[in-house]
């Protein structure tokens, strides 16, 4: 299952209502966001709450709305800095930023010297 290339917040969110509203499980849909499942399971419960998406499917308008409201837009922010924080580390698939350094290969322990 390959990630979904997703680099708007908006269409995060709307692909997340859409997938909960397809019946997927929480930790199919973060393999796919590629979030954490806990975040996952967060997401559903306040959509579920909210009633964003019910059994019928995802509701638009509310949908529109809580994406316009002061937790909507909160989300968003958290989503972009994250987003931005695993491109800097390369997790997303896109190559890392110029400030990014690696890990030396072998790190070098203390050595005793003989007399």
């Amino acid at each position: 299952m390959a990630h979904l290339q997703i680099d708007d917040p908006e269409t995060f969110f709307r692909t997340f209502a859409d997938l909960l509203a397809a019946g997927e499980d929480d930790k199919h849909m973060a393999r796919k966001l590629g979030c954490s499942r806990g975040e996952s399971k967060r997401r559903r419960q306040a959509f579920q709450k909210g009633g964003i998406v019910t059994g019928k499917g995802v509701s638009k308008e509310k949908l529109d709305a809580w994406l316009s409201s002061s937790d909507g837009q909160r989300a968003q922010r958290q989503w972009e800095g994250h987003h931005k924080r695993q491109q800097a580390m390369g997790a997303t698939g896109t190559k890392p930023q110029k400030g990014f350094r690696r890990q030396p290969e072998v790190k070098r322990g203390w050595m005793r010297q003989k007399i």
